[in-house]
């Protein structure tokens, strides 16, 4: 019969924690300096952005921006290019994308899984609460 000991560390638990701790760390970075710094974007740019989501990943990582206008806001394109570049500083390769705001949700389905994406931002009526339109 084995005995431990707390002095003891086997070569599988210290692998264990090791990534663990490397998992948890990949979890903190990929929030303060990709969710939040697009969070913020978002949230500084809401007088164009009605919302940002971001799929689940097929390869590279894609951040989709739900426009306000109903045709392509050229101007929100420029930000949304500069926004690109500023996680790609920050060793963030994503591809962005903006999307004219849609008729309603629905209109998401045929750029992304808008039901699994994550949401970043949205700005809904007070009124709305998420997943009802």
């Amino acid at each position: 019969c084995g005995t431990s000991s707390a002095t003891t560390t086997h070569p599988y638990a210290e692998a264990t924690t090791r990534e663990a701790i490397k998992k948890q760390e990949s979890y903190e970075r990929f929030d303060n300096e990709f969710l939040r710094p697009l969070y913020k974007w978002a949230k500084e740019n809401s007088a164009s952005v009605q919302g940002c989501y971001i799929p689940p990943p097929a390869g590279a990582v894609e951040v989709y921006v739900i426009g306000r206008a109903e045709e392509y806001d050229f101007d929100l394109g420029d930000a949304v290019a500069d926004l690109e570049l500023m996680l790609a500083d920050r060793d963030w390769w994503v591809h962005t994308m903006l999307i004219p705001r849609p008729a309603d949700l629905d209109g998401l389905w045929s750029h992304f899984d808008y039901d699994n994406a994550l949401e970043v931002y949205a700005d809904r009526p007070a009124s709305q609460p998420e997943g009802e339109e």
